[in-house]
């Protein structure tokens, strides 16, 4: 039987956002996006926050710039900003995100917090100085205060808070293992180090939907790991997108995945209704690497190294149209066969920057499959 046929999405691009600075981050909240970042090749410019309205995300307007120096991650609860600026937390009235208004303050330690994730007004850091996790009461978002801590594996990378429980990925010393740690923060006063557990390649990035642990381990295979039970993490299947990857964002059943760099799939769909075997069912081409993938609606955010690229997740066409005529017949087999012996990347069916047998046949694949 032949595979799904998964689609082109090469007219899918809507706009490039390209700040002055390298990008640290990029978020969107309603149509508002927040693009952040530093300038490595000026020692005097410390960076910036652009606020752009993308009503028409085929044309991105500039609103303002915060000017508040350089800005690693944003998160946005109930017109609330939580900041991270090295080792400043800043809490923002965002009630006019033109002009932010910085209520309060947070310092941690001489390095700051690796990463955080904020619920119902309560911030959760991993400190990777300290190895541990501190839970900060926002409530009162001009004086946020430490409640309670506690000891996790080193060099955390990356947490995500789901049902009263913080997950945390994280890699070894050396970075040749790491692991998924998990920490119960019901009692904010007293966090309850749960479980981990270990694997073979660090963990470097994670999404929690439907008690499944979605794992990135940059440029390594996706790690999907079963939290149900949290004091017993288990590994349920790990899946190799040739030659890795740098973020994967789920939606539904739905996992956008970004490639990393001189791959031409930079942005690629799969069904992941069956986590052993996950489907790709659409890609976006483009010859650049993006760091990170978000997504808001129906708009993909990408973000690259300098830049942001917004694009449609709708638009896709069928892989084996070559044509892009909306009609599968000849003219796309023999004009296939030409790419193919022209040496033209669009001949690379799977994406792999090489051409070679298991294009051809993976042609023939999706060719019989059909466009339904």
């Amino acid at each position: 039987m032949a595979a799904a046929q998964p689609f082109e999405c090469t007219e899918s691009f809507l706009a490039n956002v390209h700040p002055w600075f390298c990008v640290t981050d990029a978020v969107v909240d309603d149509h508002l996006l927040f693009a952040m970042g530093e300038d490595n090749d000026d020692p005097d410019f410390r960076g910036d926050v652009w606020v752009l309205d993308i009503s028409d995300p085929t044309d991105p307007v500039f609103l303002a710039a915060w000017g508040m120096g350089t800005v690693y991650g944003l998160i946005i609860e109930d017109d609330i900003g939580y900041a991270q600026a090295g080792i400043w937390t800043h809490l923002l009235d965002l009630s006019n995100p033109l002009q932010p208004e910085v209520l309060g303050t947070h310092r941690q330690g001489n390095f700051g917090f690796s990463d955080v994730d904020v619920e119902r007004s309560f911030i959760y850091g991993v400190d990777n100085t300290e190895e541990k996790l501190f839970v900060l009461d926002a409530t009162d978002p001009t004086s946020p205060i430490i409640r309670g801590s506690v000891s996790i594996p080193t060099n955390a990378r990356d947490i995500e808070v789901a049902d009263n429980v913080a997950f945390i990925g994280y890699s070894s010393d050396g970075r040749e293992s790491g692991g998924l740690a998990a920490v119960n923060i019901a009692d904010p006063d007293n966090p309850v180090f749960l479980g981990q557990l270990s694997t073979d390649i660090p963990i470097t990035q994670i999404d929690i939907q439907r008690n499944v642990a979605y794992c990135d381990t940059f440029r390594g295979p996706l790690i999907f790991i079963d939290v149900s039970d949290p004091t017993a993490p288990i590994e349920i299947a790990r899946f190799d997108v040739d030659p890795g990857v740098n973020s994967i964002k789920v939606v539904g059943d739905k996992g956008y995945v970004s490639s990393v760099w001189g791959v031409e799939q930079a942005l690629r769909i799969y069904d992941l209704r069956d986590l052993q075997n996950p489907v790709l069912i659409a890609r976006y081409t483009q010859d650049r690497q993006y760091l990170e993938i978000g997504v808001a609606g129906t708009i993909g955010i990408l973000r690259g190294i300098s830049t942001v690229t917004l694009v449609d997740l709708t638009n896709c066409r069928c892989l084996a149209d070559r044509d892009f005529d909306n009609d599968l017949d000849s003219d796309d087999f023999f004009l296939f066969l030409e790419l193919f012996a022209d040496g033209h990347s669009g001949a690379d069916i799977d994406g792999d920057g090489d051409l070679d047998a298991k294009d051809f046949f993976g042609f023939l694949d999706l060719f019989q499959a059909g466009c339904d």
